[in-house]
């Protein structure tokens, strides 16, 4: 029987949406040279750094966020293995940058704490958001056990 879903569930969905939105649109703007020609150079340098396979993890990380938050939004139990997905590609993303795509020396401050940091912490944030609401009971669909 499923529990009152609370307001938390929406806040979440709707901030995970926003945030995985703003990657495919940054995934985007690095794919097309002028719109990267008008990034940071501290981002050019990563972006232009990274192999084709790390840009298509990147993809996946992003538009499985992306139809993770839309499941969630929908309260669908497929939203967890979503931002399972999504999480996972994420770490991959960031352990190319910071291993070999140079982000540690062009990233400073706040920036990289949210281009490094931030996909991996709010990544997991929402795996173990998802988790949590479908073992309250405030998802639908199919189980996936």
């Amino acid at each position: 029987m499923a529990s009152r879903v609370p307001w938390s569930l929406w806040l979440v969905g709707v901030l995970a949406l926003l945030w995985h939105a703003g990657a495919v649109m940054n995934l985007m703007m690095q794919l097309n040279p002028s719109a990267l020609a008008q990034m940071p150079e501290s981002h050019q340098a990563v972006a232009k750094a990274r192999p084709f396979w790390a840009t298509g993890v990147f993809g996946i990380s992003a538009i499985t966020g992306v139809l993770g938050a839309i499941a969630l939004l929908f309260r669908h139990r497929v939203c967890g293995p979503l931002f399972f997905v999504s999480f996972l590609a994420a770490v991959i993303t960031v352990f190319q940058a910071v291993v070999t795509g140079g982000a540690l020396s062009a990233f400073k401050g706040f920036e990289l704490i949210f281009v490094v940091l931030g996909p991996v912490v709010f990544g997991l944030f929402l795996v173990v958001y998802a988790h949590r609401a479908r073992k309250q009971g405030w998802l639908r669909g199919a189980a996936v056990e």
